[in-house]
């Protein structure tokens, strides 16, 4: 079964395969935010590899090395991973644990604000 290739979520054009490469994207997406935002697309059959979608990231402040930011992904599998040396051996590091605590509390608050 053949893959639809959608229209552009921003402006609603039909997709057309971008000049030398292998995906699909919008026709009037321009540099420097001067056309339309766009979007990329890659029908399975041209994928070399599907990688997990990320459905969020999250930033959390080091503890040890002032300044810096670790990023937490949130793929759609439900797997995470941090920027970390704890995340790069795959273990649960405190980033992990402090962006499901705010995120967690964002989630309640956003649930209070709209009655749900």
């Amino acid at each position: 079964m053949e893959e639809k290739i959608p229209n552009c979520p921003h402006c609603g054009s039909k997709l057309v395969i971008v000049k030398n490469k292998d995906y699909y994207g919008c026709p009037l997406w321009k540099k420097n935010n001067a056309g339309c935002e766009g979007i990329i697309f890659w029908p399975k059959e041209l994928r070399k590899k599907d990688y997990p979608v990320i459905a969020f990231s999250y930033k959390v402040p080091s503890k040890s090395m002032s300044g810096v930011m670790r990023q937490v992904k949130v793929y759609e599998d439900g797997s995470v991973e941090c920027s970390c040396w704890a995340g790069g051996v795959a273990k649960f590091c405190r980033h992990k644990k402090i962006m499901i605590e705010d995120v967690g509390a964002l989630i309640e608050k956003i649930k209070k604000e709209n009655k749900l």
